[in-house]
């Protein structure tokens, strides 16, 4: 089929929705789809770049941040978007319309619905339907509540990667609703990140990987790593990642002398993760709110040990003691204890993730197996 694929992010530009989006575009060009997607252009980037049967075509907005956009940045982007289509949309026919977040892609999906009879389905990243964490989105909620109610009401399915983003969005649409809410599981790709090259060292290596901002809230780690290094200075943290609060983190370190303990590397390559992933002990997510953490997921299926707050998608990834285990939000004492038992009971004793476990996950989270449900939803008469 002739897909149109709708996201203002898309890598190099922001976080995990991007990287979902390129994850489940390049599988279903590699199903036989044609692919054309509409997101942001910013500097340095091509206007328009073809790879095999996916059509990228980037549209210049308001946006001025790799790693983050303001509402007014959005509006501009539906904006330009809808003048973009309404030309294309002239010439080519495209069979269905997949939108990421259901604001600001679900909006221009909304309006070439009610164009142009293109069916759409939308694929929520976490934050865009009411009332999830953090509370600085009740407002943002608030006044665009109508708006996103309809269109989700509109959309064929509403896709969703986790069981309580699943419960949030059936509470949000209403029981006549519910049946098009579909939950499909982020992935990994398994070829990529593989456990067998992993490196061990006798310092203990923490890896955070994450936008530097609020709601991945990493303050809280770093509070628990000066609490810890009480107890022993033997160890590393590696921060991979950018944002607003780079300066703060910074001057953080410099004030609780962390600064022999603690590298910022800023945001790196895939390839760099990779290495990053191979050298690591341990990983700690503290963020106040996620969609499902592509970050915990790479770190799994390399078998490392990950330490998060019990964000969406977090306890479904995670079997306490065997895998990971989790902390309350913000807690940095007990998060500080936990690093420490950790430390005692697994590091030093050379602790793996079982075999078998490992196994399982693997199987159970490739992108091959998660594309072809999505391959098959999408080929169904009925959205058509």
């Amino acid at each position: 089929m002739n897909l149109l694929v709708l996201n203002y992010e898309y890598p190099p530009i922001g976080g995990g929705g991007g990287i979902i989006c390129k994850a489940i575009s390049e599988g279903l060009a590699e199903c036989g789809h044609q692919i054309t997607l509409i997101t942001t252009w910013l500097n340095g980037l091509d206007e328009i770049e073809k790879k095999g049967k996916i059509k990228i075509i980037r549209l210049k907005s308001l946006r001025k941040n790799n790693f983050r956009s303001n509402p007014l940045e959005m509006m501009s982007w539906i904006i330009r978007s809808r003048i973009y289509l309404d030309h294309l949309c002239t010439e080519e026919h495209f069979d269905i319309c997949f939108a990421h977040f259901v604001m600001p892609g679900g909006e221009t999906a909304r309006y070439l619905k009610q164009k142009y009879r293109i069916p759409y389905v939308v694929m929520s990243h976490g934050h865009d339907v009411p009332w999830v964490r953090p509370a600085s989105l009740y407002v943002y909620h608030a006044l665009l509540y109508f708006r996103l109610k309809r269109i989700c009401s509109l959309s064929s399915i509403n896709f969703v990667q986790t069981r309580e983003m699943k419960l949030n969005i059936d509470r949000f649409t209403g029981e006549k609703q519910k049946g098009k809410n579909v939950l499909v599981p982020n992935g990994c790709d398994m070829n990529f990140f593989t456990p067998n090259d992993r490196i061990k060292n006798p310092v203990m290596n923490i890896l955070f990987s994450g936008r530097l901002v609020k709601q991945k809230n990493p303050l809280t780690l770093l509070r628990a790593l000066s609490i810890f290094s009480g107890f022993t200075r033997n160890f590393t943290l590696n921060i991979y990642g950018d944002g607003p609060l780079k300066k703060s983190i910074e001057r953080y370190i410099s004030r609780t002398n962390l600064k022999d303990n603690i590298i910022l590397h800023g945001k790196v390559s895939i390839e760099q993760m990779r290495d990053a992933y191979r050298k690591a002990d341990l990983l700690i997510s503290s963020s106040i709110s996620e969609g499902m953490s592509i970050t915990i997921l790479e770190a799994m299926s390399f078998g490392i040990y990950v330490m998060s707050t019990p964000a969406s998608g977090n306890p479904e990834l995670i079997t306490s003691g065997v895998n990971g285990e989790l902390f309350d939000f913000s807690d940095s004492y007990g998060l500080a204890e936990k690093i420490k038992r950790f430390y005692i009971e697994k590091h030093q004793e050379g602790y793996k993730i079982p075999e078998a476990h490992l196994a399982d996950f693997r199987k159970k989270y490739r992108w091959e197996d998660i594309i072809n449900q999505y391959h098959i939803i999408i080929n169904s008469p009925e959205l058509l």
